[in-house]
């Protein structure tokens, strides 16, 4: 598992949002490892200027992805430094409020719906046009695995996650003929969560799900996950499967599941990961 593999992404043209930490960064470092050109952006304009120092060779703006007509720009942007695109990957998001639902403010679901899923609606669209010219195009959306569970006291956030996969099987079907590959990834909790979020997702939702006894969850999205995106790239073997040695396969904390853009059916994989 730990041999790199030569992925032919070489040179291919990738636009990662919100690229600035956390899953976007290890995204964005990912396909750079492997040699592809990587345009991304984020809203923090200190984690902007971060990553212009660490990767200089990234073409980075700072968006806010909740806006549609900044996004267009972005993109568009984005596309004439890279000449071109081959892979768009939606990881953009934010946790929402971790509160009963009658005392969701109305601005805080709306902004955690702009953010987690009608961004994936404007990068896909100002992106799809130039995806339809490349002979190897990909979409890639982050949802979560609370978009396939459900979330206590997380309504927001949630919703928003199931709306992406109704969005990637929806663009899956749509973009076949067109070649254009549509996936989508659905990570549990990842390292570097703030701790009293992680206290809130643990309380919350994970005793929703019947995981009654875990103090910390520490799944790494480094090789692994990267390994994951990678197969989607390539057309992922149907046979192939990750599974952790701690959680039955079938547990919704590590599973992914990856909608094919010319078949109307889905796969399920599993994410190998480190759990203390």
């Amino acid at each position: 598992m730990g041999t790199h593999m030569d992925l032919n992404l070489k040179g291919s043209k990738v636009i990662v949002s919100a690229g600035g930490s956390g899953i976007g960064l290890t995204i964005v470092q990912g396909f750079l490892a492997e040699g592809a050109e990587v345009a991304t952006c984020d809203i923090s304009p200190e984690l902007v200027s971060q990553l212009r120092k660490n990767h200089p060779e990234v073409h980075c703006e700072e968006v806010d992805v909740a806006d549609a007509k900044a996004v267009q720009n972005f993109t568009q942007s984005a596309i004439g430094q890279l000449e071109g695109l081959d892979c768009l990957v939606n990881n953009a998001g934010i946790a929402g409020p971790t509160s009963p639902i009658e005392e969701i403010q109305e601005a805080d679901w709306e902004r955690c719906l702009s953010v987690c899923l009608s961004s994936q609606y404007f990068f896909a669209k100002a992106a799809v046009s130039t995806l339809r010219k490349s002979e190897n195009s990909s979409i890639i959306n982050i949802s979560s695995a609370a978009g396939k569970y459900g979330f206590a006291f997380r309504t927001p956030y949630s919703t928003a996650k199931w709306g992406v996969i109704g969005l990637t099987k929806s663009l899956a079907i749509e973009l076949g003929p067109d070649q254009i590959r549509v996936n989508a990834i659905l990570p549990g909790l990842v390292s570097g969560l703030a701790p009293e979020a992680a206290k809130s997702v643990l309380r919350f939702g994970f005793l929703e799900l019947g995981l009654s006894e875990i103090v910390s969850f520490t799944a790494e999205l480094n090789q692994p996950s990267i390994r994951v995106m990678q197969k989607i790239w390539m057309k992922c073997n149907p046979e192939d499967t990750f599974d952790h040695p701690k959680l039955p396969v079938n547990h919704p904390l590590q599973r992914h599941i990856l909608y094919r853009s010319q078949k109307t059916d889905w796969l399920e994989h599993y994410e190998t990961s480190e759990m203390p």
